[in-house]
């Protein structure tokens, strides 16, 4: 009797437990949604990877990831916007926004391929954002930039308007990175000195992380996740490359297709593609 006591106590905690960790998932907010993409990518939650799909929100913890050739675009609640190029990861690693006092902070960690950030009006002052990758963190102080994780031990940053602060991983160094000019960070070094990126190369990473594909959020399908029977878009780069996660042990160099031309601009964001 008094086994069978304990055993339905024990049942009662972990239902209680359970249903307390379901209230807990469902009173997290979204904060963001896929507003444009092009070809393949998925977001990975709680373990469980979905396609990504246009209008998907986008949660703290989750991950995203684009297969080759692809691209997606992220409109997060502070209006801020983060563009991913092809073969790319990215972790939301923090996402806070208190609206009244329009401040945030945000942190998120890309492991592959290349991002381009175009930051809302929160960020401007007294708020925090960056971007880590394996080799480098990119504090923003101004509001449009491109990063690029070369390879798991080279990272590039690009500044196309206001300032980035850029460290090394290992905090040897640090740099003010001002508009028009791009760093490199190579593992276990201080960021490289400052330079001026040829047109050629500033026009390439701007078409990388173009989305020309947009649509007015009004006329958006709402397509349901489904689970494909091709694996996830993680798994195949995971397969191609060697490693997603960045920790150098065995990813391979990172090189998207060549944009030929730019690519147009999104009518509802033009600023993106200044």
């Amino acid at each position: 009797m008094k086994t069978g006591r304990i055993a339905v106590a024990v049942g009662i905690l972990c239902a209680a437990l359970f249903l307390g960790h379901s209230f807990l998932l469902a009173q997290e907010k979204a904060v963001g949604k896929v507003v444009a993409m092009e070809g393949r990518a998925s977001i990975t939650r709680q373990g469980k990877n979905i396609p990504a799909a246009l209008l998907a929100e986008i949660y703290p913890a989750d991950t995203v990831v684009t297969a080759r050739g692809s691209k997606l675009k992220i409109l997060f609640i502070d209006d801020s916007i983060l563009a991913l190029g092809g073969r790319s990861k990215i972790i939301i690693e923090k996402f806070l926004y208190q609206g009244k006092e329009k401040k945030g902070e945000a942190s998120f960690n890309l492991t592959l391929g290349k991002a381009r950030a175009l930051l809302g009006k929160a960020h401007l002052k007294d708020s925090l954002y960056e971007i880590k990758t394996p080799t480098a963190i990119a504090g923003v102080r101004g509001t449009h930039f491109i990063v690029w994780v070369v390879s798991a031990r080279l990272t590039q940053i690009l500044v196309l308007s206001g300032e980035v602060e850029v460290r090394d991983i290992a905090g040897i160094g640090r740099q003010v990175l001002k508009e028009n000019f791009a760093s490199r960070v190579t593992s276990g070094e201080a960021p490289g000195s400052a330079y001026t990126p040829e047109p050629e190369e500033v026009n390439r990473l701007q078409g990388e992380t173009t989305v020309s594909s947009e649509i007015p959020e009004e006329e958006l399908p709402v397509v349901p996740a489904a689970v494909t029977t091709e694996g996830t878009v993680e798994e195949k780069i995971t397969n191609s490359t060697g490693s997603a996660t960045g920790d150098g042990s065995t990813q391979q160099e990172v090189v998207d297709q060549p944009v030929n031309q730019a690519l147009p601009c999104p009518p509802s964001t033009p600023s993106l593609c200044n």
